[in-house]
């Protein structure tokens, strides 16, 4: 019932930790799975079931509708990736976040995504499990009302990369986009992928439409893996594992009840278990994901990526915020020296 045997050839631009991945779902269901991987050899494929491509321009295959393409490499290198992928005769993509590293980018990935009318998913687990709308959907059933703060900290995950994914999750939290941010960054440069890449730690602050609050702080020094946080009115919550929240909540009928400044420990449990879905929990991320190629029409790929657009957008914007040390509206005209800038986030 939930097999993917639409597709014949799958060609992975990437074989990292993420490439990897991709490979090892995509393998049970495309009849061949191709690899390009400039810092690899063929001699690493001998063994395996993938078949190494050592030039871009010599693939195996024309592609057609039933073949996919995905850019798992270095995010300084998705744009160009894309368009050569695009020359190939791809109509089917996924990318992974931050999905470019520059402003400047980011607008000419959605411009030729539109133009040129292909599908592309956003490989973006919390996104493809519903995360943020399963955790305001919950908060609405326990009558917390709605969302108002998320809060996430930590040691060294990079604020650029997980921020990516936690400034998305917010996006379905709040049901909202984001409308200003404010940054203080600093790039140690301790990427593991590559120290040519950028390694965020610091503190950004984005606020979304109805005045809802997204605050993250990472520090480079400290190896803790930290947390995510959701606040309500009278209620606090904390994202325990990939799916699971448990949720803490003040007595309604508490004097001064109605008197936000008479604050207090939320101390009633509520919720403790997995956000509930309406999806099968025995699929994977992957999966789910992977499944909208077989179900989404073009305007719904579209729609889905405008919101990873907006994630990304301010994601870019806060560095550039930080950079230039002031506030930034995400309606704000951005010089092009400060647009093409590229921030090497990956």
């Amino acid at each position: 019932m939930y097999a993917l045997n639409m597709f014949q050839n799958a060609l992975i631009i990437g074989y990292g930790s993420i490439g990897k991945k991709h490979a090892a779902h995509l393998i049970k269901y495309f009849k061949k799975v191709f690899i390009y991987d400039p810092l690899k050899t063929v001699d690493e494929f001998y063994f395996t079931r993938f078949e190494f491509v050592s030039n871009l321009t010599r693939l195996a295959f024309h592609p057609d509708s039933q073949d996919i393409a995905v850019i798992a490499n270095w995010g300084p290198d998705h744009l160009g990736s894309f368009e050569i992928c695009l020359g190939l005769g791809f109509k089917n993509f996924v990318l992974e976040k931050p999905l470019t590293s520059s402003l400047t980018d980011l607008i000419k990935l959605r411009t030729l995504i539109k133009t040129r009318n292909v599908n592309v998913l956003v490989n973006q687990g919390w996104e493809s499990e519903k995360l943020g709308i399963r955790i305001r959907k919950l908060g609405f059933n326990l009558d917390l009302g709605e969302p108002v703060a998320m809060f996430v900290s930590g040691g060294a995950r990079c604020i650029s990369t997980a921020g990516s994914h936690n400034i998305h999750l917010a996006l379905g939290v709040f049901d909202s986009v984001p409308i200003e941010m404010m940054g203080h960054l600093k790039d140690d440069r301790i990427n593991p992928r590559n120290s040519e890449l950028a390694y965020y730690e610091g503190t950004y602050s984005i606020i979304f439409e109805q005045g809802q609050r997204l605050s993250m702080s990472y520090s480079n020094k400290s190896s803790v893996q930290g947390r995510v946080e959701i606040y309500w009115r009278d209620a606090y919550g904390e994202l325990i594992n990939e799916a699971k929240v448990r949720i803490f909540e003040r007595d309604y009928k508490r004097p001064y009840a109605n008197i936000i400044t008479r604050y207090g420990i939320p101390d009633k449990l509520v919720w403790d278990d997995i956000t509930p879905s309406e999806e099968p929990q025995i699929l994977s991320a992957f999966q789910k994901m992977y499944r909208g190629f077989q179900n989404l029409t073009l305007s719904e790929f579209q729609r889905i990526f405008e919101r990873h657009f907006i994630s990304n957008e301010a994601l870019l914007r806060t560095l550039i915020s930080s950079d230039q040390g002031k506030v930034i509206r995400m309606n704000q005209p951005i010089d092009e020296a400060w647009s093409e800038m590229d921030f090497r986030i990956s």
